[in-house]
């Protein structure tokens, strides 16, 4: 578990979460994974629009890099799949973070990123429901993989990722 509280424009999602998610893609062990599972490099935010701000930045890195772009096996807009240097195919999705975590449930994770995590809110209610989704997300990030939470600054103390902060500073 990683946890970033950034500024806007401090490279969370470009350097960060970007980087982070096509790394895990390739390299995170997958020797559990039955035939035709695949695994997902998860890209969640408060709303589909961000979420596809950080998967932008994934598509860039791997237009711009010939090694990435040879991996590269299609692209929607809502996801890159790629095929890891092992054979093994692999996706890069984007999210958006829903009541219980029901965007990121039902496959194996490499990573979650889960950006801007002090806006996820309930819609109706407007409730922070950050803790129910890495909940939900936590119990399928495979054996190796990660989890990132990051956000700007929203409310000092309230959240998943402050009270982490708060809890675990210093105390890796």
């Amino acid at each position: 578990l990683i946890a970033v509280r950034a500024g806007g424009r401090a490279g969370k999602s470009s350097r960060l979460v970007a980087t982070k998610a096509l790394h895990a893609a390739l390299t995170v062990p997958l020797p559990t994974l039955a035939p035709g599972e695949r695994a997902v490099s998860l890209l969640m935010a408060p709303d589909l629009k961000l979420a596809h701000q950080d998967l932008g930045f994934v598509k860039g890195y791997v237009e711009a890099s010939p090694a990435l772009r040879a991996l590269a096996v299609n692209e929607t807009a809502e996801e890159v799949e790629l095929r890891r240097p092992d054979g093994l195919p692999v996706f890069i999705r984007v999210r958006a973070a829903s009541r219980g975590g029901r965007g990121g449930r039902g496959f194996v994770r490499v990573f979650a990123g889960l950006d801007e995590a002090c806006f996820f809110r309930d819609e109706g209610s407007g409730v922070v429901n950050d803790l129910e989704i890495y909940r939900a997300i936590e119990q399928r990030v495979a054996p190796g993989g990660q989890t990132f939470i990051g956000s700007t600054p929203w409310v000092v103390g309230v959240g998943l990722l402050e009270e982490t902060l708060a809890r675990d500073f210093g105390a890796h």
